[in-house]
């Protein structure tokens, strides 16, 4: 399946309605060029196969204002109504849902050296449920960046009916190729009503943890703090952040020092605190 075909006249047409669209914003207009948006994640995101049936699926991109300004973030908009994008803020506050047509006045301003995260969800059933084939959605960010005062996010994947889904995933559904499992939120409460294992929160910067976690060390650090880990390598570990990529990263660094026992919390605690 070939997705992100070039659809350059329609992405520059739509750029350009983006833009006209905040032009006429006194808040907007009114902020300096500033800050320098980085990122270490893919601006392109394929979700494969998705299940109708299966609920909204979701990718969250990381960014860091690498400059010694402030970076103003000053909006979003989506390519299509099944698509909604959210910024989560540095101590974790969300803005407003973003979308195709609902589109709030909003500003928020990142400080130098400061991480933030834009989730973006597809829902495949807004479309109504005979909606299958291949989809491809942008997400239009704009900040105050002067090298890119708008930045596209594009995601994409094939929806399927859900028999044909399973069909063609028989083969590996229920198969683990990572070196940890992925942890859905219920199961997670669920396990702490008898909790037998060790609950780490990595997210940077610290946040409101889960009742009955057992550490926090930051994502980019769990080889500098082993003393806080489990002595015994088969010990069964739990790792989450606010969204889930901090935590995946953790995962694999904890797999790599030769830790088998190991879950990913899917989705992070905001999963977990909207069940």
């Amino acid at each position: 399946m070939k997705l992100f075909l070039n659809f350059k006249p329609l992405i520059l047409l739509f750029a350009f309605v983006v833009l006209s669209a905040c032009a006429g914003s006194d808040d907007f207009s009114s902020m300096e060029n500033s800050g320098n948006l980085t990122t270490s994640d893919a601006l392109v995101h394929d979700w494969g196969d998705i299940n109708i049936q299966g609920g909204e699926v979701s990718r969250v991109f990381q960014f860091t204002n690498d400059s010694e300004e402030s970076l103003y973030l000053k909006g979003a908009q989506t390519s299509c109504m099944c698509t909604t994008a959210t910024y989560y803020l540095p101590n974790g506050e969300p803005s407003p849902v973003f979308g195709m047509h609902d589109n709030p006045l909003w500003s928020a301003e990142i400080k130098p050296g400061e991480t933030f995260e834009v989730g973006a969800v597809f829902d495949p059933m807004a479309h109504g449920p005979e909606a299958v084939g291949v989809i491809q959605r942008s997400v239009v960010l704009m900040t105050s960046d002067p090298n890119q005062p708008t930045l596209e996010l594009k995601v994409g994947g094939e929806v399927l009916y859900e028999d044909e889904f399973e069909a063609r995933n028989e083969d590996v559904l229920g198969q683990n190729t990572e070196p940890f499992q992925m942890l859905q939120p219920n199961e997670l409460k669920e396990m702490l009503t008898n909790k037998d294992f060790f609950l780490l929160d990595v997210h940077v910067p610290e946040q409101e943890h889960i009742p009955g976690t057992d550490a926090f060390i930051d994502y980019r650090e769990i080889t500098d703090h082993l003393d806080q880990l489990p002595d015994d390598k088969d010990a069964k570990i739990v790792v989450y952040c606010r969204s889930g990529s901090m935590s995946r990263e953790a995962v694999n660094d904890l797999a790599a020092l030769g830790y088998t026992n190991l879950y990913d919390l899917e989705g992070g605690i905001q999963a977990f605190d909207n069940l």
